[in-house]
């Protein structure tokens, strides 16, 4: 199992890990709310560089599958996205602690 959680964060994008920062266990947002968040306008720059990627990969999942293009849409991590989001920020508080402990 460790060694498909190294695999699958080295293949995800700063787009994506942006994408997937936004979101937490049990949150779900629609397309404007995240690209708001992000400050992005374009959204066929979101939809390719952030949602599509994010969604391939499993990281990502729709809250209505059946009614993709559905007005009340959102967003939501996947366990798979989840486990990403917890490694980064594993990651993110073990550099801390490093810079911290130096004398």
């Amino acid at each position: 199992m460790l060694q498909e959680e190294v695999a699958l964060t080295d293949q995800v994008t700063d787009q994506v890990k942006r994408l997937l920062g936004l979101l937490n266990a049990g949150q779900a947002l629609k397309v404007t709310e995240m690209m708001a968040r992000l400050n992005l306008n374009h959204r066929q720059t979101f939809r390719t560089n952030y949602l599509k990627p994010a969604l391939a990969a499993k990281l990502v999942e729709m809250t209505q599958p059946d009614s993709p293009r559905s007005p009340q849409q959102k967003y939501r991590l996947t366990p798979k996205g989840e486990t990403e989001n917890q490694i980064k920020k594993d990651e993110q508080y073990n550099t801390r602690a490093s810079l911290h402990s130096s004398p």
